[in-house]
Parts: C-alpha cells; sequence; structure tokens
C-alpha cells in the first residue's frame, strides 16, 4: 500500500512538531507544504523534506495529496480548510476546529456533501499521564466512576510578554477556544459529552486602558458517564494541570505538566494499614515516574534517545490515533462533532462572564490643550482604540497649530 500523502497548510512553530511526528507516523508521508510567506515554505519544505511546495491553497487541494493538517490562527481555520474540504480530502484541523458553532457548521455541511473526514488535534488526550488514567478508569480497577474534578493553572506568555494583539485577547470567548479546549476536552474525553453546564466567573482583569481578560472561572457540568468540575485560571504563577476521578474503590489522578499518574485504592485491611500501604504505593509511582521522566529528559539531550516530553508524545498520538483510524476507515476519535462540543461548552461558558468595570471619566477640558506633542506608540503591538483617538486628536492640534 502506497504512503498516505500529507500536506501542512501553515509552517509556524506547531507545524515543526507536525513534520517531526509524522516521521513516526507509520504510512504517512510529508508530501507538501503552504505559507503565505512563500520564502518560509521553501525553507521548511527542505528542511522537513516535503517535495512539493504550493503556492495556493486552490493547487493544494487540487493535489494528489491524501490528507492535510491545517495549522493556520483559529480564525482562519474555516477558510483555509473549506478547499480541501469540498475536494473530500482528509483533514486535521489544529485546536479549535472553528471560532464559532457557525463555523462549525458550515464545515459540517461541507463534508456531508464532499465526503470530506474531518478531525481535530486535540492533543491533551493523548498526553501519557491521562492515558493511564483513562485505561485505569476505564478497566473497572478502582470501580464505578462517580466524579471528576480538573485543575487547570497555567502561566500565559502572551500575558507576561504583553502581546496584547495576540488573538486570544480580542474577544473574550478566544481565551477559552485558546485555552480552556485543552482541559475540556479530556473531560469530555472522560466524563462524555456536557448536559448542562453552570459558570461562575471571576471578574477580568485589565491588560490595558478599557480591556479586560477574563482570565478565571468555575464551571460545573453534568456529563454523559459522570458530573464534573473545572477550575480555569490562565496567567498563574504556578502551573497546574490535574485531572483527578473519584470511583468506588479509589482515585486516580493524573498531572498533566509534570507527566505524572498514581491511583489511591481500597485495600483489604483496617483503614491504618490501608492508608499507609496506599500512600506507599502512590509514593512509588510517583517516585518511578519522576525518575522516568528525568532519565528520557537527559538521555534525548544528549541524543541517545527520540523527544519523549509529555507534549510531543500527544502530538505523536494524535496523529498516530487520526491515522490509525483512516486506515481502519473508521470515524477519528476526535472528530468534528467532538471539536464542534467543545466550541458550544466555551459558547455557553462564556455567556457568564462580566464585564469590565468602567473607569471613571475625567472631567473634559474647556480649553485645547497646549505644549509639545507627544505620540504615543504601541509598543507591544496592540494600540487601545482610545489611544489612537488621542493621537488623531493631537494629530488635527499639531496641523493647526
Amino acid at each position: 500500500m502506497s504512503a498516505t500523502k500529507v500536506i501542512l497548510i501553515g509552517t509556524g512553530n506547531i507545524a515543526k512538531t507536525h513534520a517531526a511526528a509524522l516521521k513516526e507516523v507509520p504510512g504517512t508521508t510529508l508530501f507538501g507544504v503552504f505559507d503565505v510567506n512563500a520564502q518560509a515554505a521553501e525553507s521548511f519544505a527542505r528542511e522537513y523534506g516535503a517535495t512539493q511546495v504550493f503556492t495556493t491553497l486552490e493547487a493544494a487541494a487540487a493535489s494528489d495529496a491524501h490528507s492535510v493538517h491545517v495549522l493556520t490562527p483559529p480564525d482562519y481555520h474555516l477558510a483555509t480548510a473549506i478547499p480541501f474540504v469540498q475536494a473530500g480530502k482528509k483533514v486535521l484541523l489544529e485546536k479549535p476546529v472553528g471560532v464559532s458553532t457557525a463555523e462549525c457548521n458550515q464545515l459540517r455541511s461541507a463534508a456531508q456533501i464532499s465526503g470530506a473526514v474531518i478531525g481535530v488535534n486535540q492533543n491533551l488526550v493523548f498526553n501519557p499521564a491521562y492515558v493511564k488514567l483513562r485505561n485505569a478508569v476505564m478497566s473497572g480497577s478502582l470501580g464505578r466512576p462517580r466524579y471528576l474534578s480538573y485543575i487547570y493553572e497555567a502561566p500565559l506568555r502572551q500575558l507576561t510578554g504583553k502581546q496584547f494583539g495576540h488573538w486570544m485577547f480580542r474577544e473574550p470567548l478566544n481565551i477559552l477556544l485558546e485555552q480552556a479546549v485543552h482541559p475540556l476536552s479530556q473531560i469530555v474525553d472522560m466524563a462524555g459529552r456536557v448536559t448542562e453546564q453552570s459558570t461562575l466567573a471571576e471578574p477580568p482583569v485589565g491588560i490595558s486602558p478599557g480591556v479586560g481578560l477574563h482570565n478565571a472561572c468555575q464551571v460545573s457540568m453534568l456529563c454523559e458517564r459522570m458530573p464534573a468540575h473545572l477550575r480555569f485560571h490562565v496567567g498563574a504563577n504556578f502551573t497546574v494541570c490535574r485531572m483527578t476521578v473519584v470511583c468506588d474503590d479509589g482515585v486516580a489522578v493524573a498531572d498533566m505538566f509534570a507527566n505524572q499518574f498514581h491511583t489511591v485504592a481500597r485495600g483489604a485491611y483496617m483503614d491504618p494499614i490501608d492508608g499507609w500501604q496506599a500512600a506507599r504505593a502512590s509514593g512509588k509511582q510517583m517516585a518511578t515516574e519522576g525518575f522516568n521522566n528525568l532519565r528520557d529528559y537527559a538521555l534525548a539531550m544528549i541524543k541517545l534517545k527520540p523527544r519523549s516530553d509529555a507534549f510531543y508524545q500527544g502530538m505523536k498520538g494524535s496523529l498516530q490515533c487520526f491515522y490509525q483510524d483512516l486506515q481502519a476507515q473508521r470515524t477519528p476519535r476526535i472528530d468534528l462533532e467532538f471539536g464542534a462540543h467543545l466550541v458550544n461548552v466555551c459558547e455557553q461558558v462564556v455567556k457568564s462572564f462580566k464585564p469590565l468595570d468602567a473607569p471613571a471619566q475625567a472631567a473634559s477640558a474647556s480649553i485645547a490643550p497646549t505644549g509639545p506633542l507627544v505620540t504615543v506608540i504601541g509598543g507591544t503591538g496592540f494600540t487601545h482604540p482610545e489611544t489612537r483617538n488621542d493621537y488623531a486628536r493631537a494629530k488635527a492640534l499639531a496641523v493647526h497649530a
């Protein structure tokens, strides 16, 4: 059987991971690339061995490639993917699948007409620690699962770097589509689709004059298999990405960032002995996984072992699952419907977001300002509308001076 020809659309940082992971996916080959920056596309193709560099999306869609990975910014997903969906290709979109339910509906309609298959790269579903937790819970060894709790506290480098022009800061929904879909993808995979939800949103934080970031909320959900609760907070000082599933006979815990998994299970002895044995077993699990992570990192750094960090393993696992499903002619495990459901959950959460408190308005000056003209430039790439208005007024004053 000939190898599946893959095209990457977009050659940014995430494309490098896709290209590296594809080398470890049996039966696939990097066939071509496209980027609006032709020079970047040429350089990427040379580095990763792609044989074709396309100058238009239409040319790429008309090629004999079998599948395409859409790696453009989220607000370009629909426009980028549609030519390939209409051509009946196998399409893997980076998360989120779309920026609204309406966009997801457009993709669905186009796929129904052409027969295209759409998957979504929700790589955290394939995080090694989560996979161990899922296997343990699904095996029934801990009894029936009753409740899921998730804490997602993560730093945000774009916030620290004051990159306020980033897509995730443009609309309140965007931060959820960019960040919250990670824990939500695992919650839905483990607990099932959300049937009812309630959100308690914290007040937004001001990141520039008149602009707020809705960076923290608590979401309670009734899901098909069990209830779940999510604590979501980005811009945190300490990283926590931890899922806990409470079962009838024990508890399973996965820490995605630390790449560790352990259980606390019911024993056959009196409580003090059970407590000691459970602590000893959990400690042994955590110590072993911590050492394995350190060992694998060191071996990878000196090139004695392939890259095996949790992020890369999750990406590789996602791609492998997508192509295994295609080869078996199954619907992708993480398909359009899965991704569209996450978008809908985020849309429901954002309805509970509180507005940013309006700043007190300064008394307007009755006399036109005098003195030297000062121009304020958005050094971080972000200039607030009020700043632009101030600049326009200052420029008008200078013209009439």
